[in-house]
């Protein structure tokens, strides 16, 4: 009997040992549900404008990116080519893209501080900021929207984060890692509604005078042959509805050319060349 009484206490303690194991046991770690964007890359942004009254307004997709009122600057990676840049119609000359890394897999940092013009047509505007995302894995590009802000009050905006993670380099993982910096800056201009070319000879004659209206400005203008130099009369129209003039004589010479903010788009505008072709 006293034997059976100490079987059953072992089996007891036995049990207890057991279940104190089981109970204490630690549970195998379950590995995280990756993030949406866990190999996405920051790598532009997408700007879009809409009438605060307009209460249709839909967030753009990726397929939205094309078209005189997109505003996009962003750089992605092709396969195993070198980045592809997209959508530089809308800074200024001086600003661009600086030091955009060549290679994926190496560091380096992307800086896009741009200046966007604009004319009073986007007064009561609001302005909505997207961060263009770059996946690797798919080798594909999508947006977010970030921040909206009304044109008139906004002057600067910044924006940016170091990128690290990984990409298939054909049968391995590569590292990305480079630091996002973005700004861009916001400058309202007057609107140019037409110019005016006037041709001089040596003599100071007047040979010609042409007027053209915006919309139909060329990339280039041809003088005469007699031409030595011309005087371009720039007509403006101000937020107010004010015209003014500004002027600018241009003497005979080679790659001779006059800078003129053109609107384009709605409300948006540019730097383009006119190019003087001297005969």
């Amino acid at each position: 009997m006293k034997l059976k009484r100490l079987i059953v206490l072992g089996l007891i303690m036995v049990f207890a040992v057991a279940l104190c194991a089981c109970v204490h046991k630690e549970d195998p770690p379950v590995p995280p549900e990756p993030t949406p964007y866990e190999d996405d890359f920051m790598c532009g942004y997408f700007l879009t404008f809409y009438d605060k009254n307009d209460k249709d307004y839909v967030s753009p997709s990726s397929n939205d990116f094309n078209g005189n009122d997109a505003v996009r600057c962003y750089f992605y990676r092709k396969g195993n080519v070198s980045y592809v840049i997209n959508g530089l119609n809308v800074t200024d000359r001086t600003t661009a893209l600086d030091g955009v890394p060549l290679d994926i897999s190496k560091s380096g940092k992307v800086t896009m501080h741009h200046t966007l013009y604009y004319t009073p047509e986007l007064i009561g505007k609001t302005m909505v900021l997207h961060i263009v995302f770059y996946n690797a894995q798919s080798d594909s590009i999508h947006v977010e929207k970030i921040s909206d802000h009304d044109v008139q009050t906004i002057s600067s905006i910044s924006f940016g984060a170091p990128m690290n993670g990984t990409a298939v380099e054909g049968d391995e993982l590569v590292d990305i890692t480079y630091m996002f910096d973005g700004e861009l800056t916001f400058k309202m201009i007057d609107v140019l509604t037409k110019m005016e070319i006037a041709q001089y000879d040596e003599n100071d004659e007047l040979i010609s005078t042409d007027t053209i209206e915006t919309e139909d400005i060329t990339g280039q203008y041809d003088t005469v042959s007699d031409c030595e130099y011309i005087i371009i009369t720039k007509h403006y129209v101000d937020r107010d509805g004010n015209v003014y003039k500004q002027r600018s004589l241009i003497n005979r010479q080679p790659d001779a050319t006059e800078e003129l903010m053109l609107p384009y788009g709605s409300g948006l505008a540019t730097f383009e060349s006119l190019k003087i072709n001297f005969a």
